[in-house]
């Protein structure tokens, strides 16, 4: 699914496929929801992957892309019973592009056409792990999760309203 989205890059379709019914859900989802902050999870690798994966052109929030990433990232390699575990690339981080271009990702949807900042956190080098492994990568990623959370009440926000007080669509 995450090669299904509209991509800032390539437009609609760049897999070549209709969207898939989970696609149109989220964008559908996407549309009427304003997300601060989000992530998707895979597996394959085991590393925090931060936009763009579309372009080489770094984001205009990537040093606060880089800060959320190397958190998360730190607090698993002291949570974690592994020593090893996401220590993938940049021990642990990436930026999309610089790992490899990837077009009709979800990250760059709801980051560039929904205004939100979202990273795909890569838990696992297995892409199915095994269900007597998820405690241990719960134990690992838990805190991460929960201070990854919390960067979503950086920065500015707040609601606009108008002339009676109420609340405007507003970017």
């Amino acid at each position: 699914m995450n090669r299904n989205f509209p991509d800032p890059v390539q437009g609609d379709h760049p897999d070549g496929h209709p969207w898939w019914t989970e696609t149109l859900a989220f964008m559908a989802l996407a549309g009427q929801e304003r997300f601060a902050l989000s992530a998707n999870f895979h597996g394959g690798a085991e590393v925090v992957n931060y936009p763009w994966d579309s372009t080489p052109d770094l984001h205009a929030d990537d040093a606060w892309f880089v800060a959320l990433s190397r958190a998360y990232a730190d607090r698993v390699h002291q949570d974690a019973d592994d020593p090893g575990y996401l220590r993938d690339l940049d021990d642990g981080i990436t930026n999309g592009w610089a790992w490899y271009p990837l077009y009709g990702g979800r990250q760059d949807f709801t980051t560039y056409f929904h205004g939100g900042r979202e990273t795909t956190i890569e838990l696992s080098h297995v892409k199915k792990p095994d269900a007597s492994t998820l405690p241990g990568y719960w134990q690992a990623n838990r805190r991460a999760l929960l201070d990854y959370l919390g960067f979503a009440l950086q920065g500015v926000r707040g609601v606009v309203t108008g002339p009676g007080g109420q609340p405007l669509a507003a970017t």
